[in-house]
């Protein structure tokens, strides 16, 4: 039997929209300060936040739902802002709805899109289903040469108007770039994407510099690609190095020999670091470190099977991810490299987005996102500064804060009721109570039997 919220995701739209959700006595976490407002009634109407005040037991709208938040904490939704779907778009998205909504992921950004994730979020956008929100980047811009199936690789500039045109046209939110794409034809493709207006997102190509790849207008640089050998004060040298090395390079696990040599564990030279930083922060440069990713790596295979989210990911995949793993392993301390690496980073003012980078090895739908926020506060953030990376970051990266981002009147009624205060301890965002996405409740009963379902079909 389907849960009650299987089928939320199918009723239409009209039906979910008649009722309208009050929470009392509800304490609100005031996501850019750190305050908790306490004993706040929240009203939510036609999808957003109607009303916010002091709950004084006048209230007399009860025409819909009224939820009881005694002790319990209310936060903005979270975004992965480094997310992906498997290749079947439609037979994997009730699983990764469930997966993230249940986990309080109320919007994803997309990040090797198709045409079926355009359809999605414009479903979403439009009150059609019940999903989280996204944010949708192109198939990978790759090349020349095609690694991946469905990758776009450009041999040629003059193919570059063409694509980015038709991509644009077709709905893309951004362009996403990848490691294998030429310099000459990166910088090109940056400059045509200014010229039309669609923003540019993804990694550092083997031949650019991080600072260079900023600078050109990248707006954010995922897994902090292209930073160590940047920092390392031989940045155009090692760049011009790996280049040369894919130019003589045939077949994938070459291919990935490389990208992994790039991103290698370098000494970190201060000086040239804190110029580089400097740049990203004057171009407004984000990174999504992926920590959640590189420990997939490392972690020995008893440990990773024994994580609690296991139970939601088939045998199958299991055995795939540990295969994978084995066949392309990275260097042994990247893990702790990456939080070093970030530490510095956050220190020097860098916006840092949340992200997971699924589909790598041992990284599961929605439950990755909190492991994530525990590392930034293992590198350093507050508790407070790990949750922005997942609230408040994104909004103001996405242009999005008058909808995202903060509890407030008048924005999505995207939202997580928590059972416990995530300022106390980041591990709190995983004790979830229930989730409001696009302003239609979703009951920990509810989120507990979608689960359990997907756990049965294991």
């Amino acid at each position: 039997m389907k849960s009650l919220f299987l089928l939320l995701l199918v009723l239409p739209a009209q039906l979910l929209a008649q009722t309208s959700i009050m929470l009392r006595h509800i304490n609100i976490v005031d996501i850019q300060t750190g305050a908790v407002h306490k004993n706040q009634v929240v009203l939510i109407k036609s999808g957003k936040i109607n009303f916010i005040g002091r709950d004084s037991n006048k209230q007399t709208d009860v025409s819909g739902e009224i939820v009881d938040g005694t002790n319990k904490f209310l936060i903005p939704g979270l975004w992965d802002m480094h997310t992906h779907y498997p290749k079947n778009v439609s037979a994997s998205r009730v699983y990764k709805t469930t997966m993230m909504l249940a986990n309080g992921i109320t919007g994803g950004r997309i990040m090797w899109g198709s045409k079926a994730n355009i359809q999605l979020r414009d479903s979403v956008n439009k009150g059609f289903i019940t999903a989280p929100r996204e944010i949708v980047a192109t198939p990978l811009v790759n090349g020349p040469g095609n690694f991946f199936v469905n990758d776009i690789a450009i041999s040629h500039a003059g193919r570059i108007p063409i694509m980015v045109d038709s991509l644009q046209k077709m709905g893309y939110d951004f362009i996403k770039v990848y490691s294998a794409l030429r310099s000459d034809l990166f910088f090109e493709l940056a400059k045509y994407c200014k010229q039309k207006n669609i923003p540019i997102a993804g990694h550092v190509p083997l031949g650019v510099t991080a600072e260079q790849a900023s600078a050109a207008g990248l707006q954010s640089l995922e897994h902090m690609s292209g930073l160590r050998k940047s920092f390392s004060g031989k940045g155009e040298e090692l760049s011009r190095k790996f280049e040369k090395e894919l130019a003589d390079t045939i077949g994938f696990k070459a291919y990935v020999d490389i990208l992994f040599k790039s991103d290698a564990l370098m000494p970190l030279d201060s000086s040239s670091a804190k110029m580089i930083v400097k740049s990203l922060k004057a171009n407004h440069t984000a990174i999504t470190p992926t920590i959640v990713a590189f420990r997939g790596w490392e972690s020995s295979r008893d440990s990773l099977m024994m994580m609690p989210s296991m139970v939601y990911v088939s045998k199958t995949q299991q055995q795939d991810w540990y295969n994978f793993r084995e066949t392309f392993a990275k260097e042994k301390g990247f893990m702790q490299s990456a939080l070093q690496l970030l530490s510095f980073l956050h220190k020097q003012g860098i916006m840092v987005l949340a992200g997971t980078d699924n589909e790598n090895p041992f990284v599961v739908d929605g439950f990755s996102l909190h492991e994530e926020l525990s590392y930034f506060v293992q590198a350093g953030m507050t508790t407070l500064e790990a949750l922005q990376t997942a609230t408040l970051n994104p909004a103001i990266f996405l242009h999005k804060e008058n909808d995202l981002g903060t509890v407030a009147k008048g924005k999505f009624a995207d939202l997580v009721l928590l059972d416990k205060n995530p300022l106390v301890d980041i591990r709190n965002t995983r004790a979830i109570s229930a989730v409001i996405m696009n302003g239609r409740l979703i009951t920990k009963t509810q989120i507990e039997q979608s689960l359990k379902a997907l756990e049965n079909r294991r």
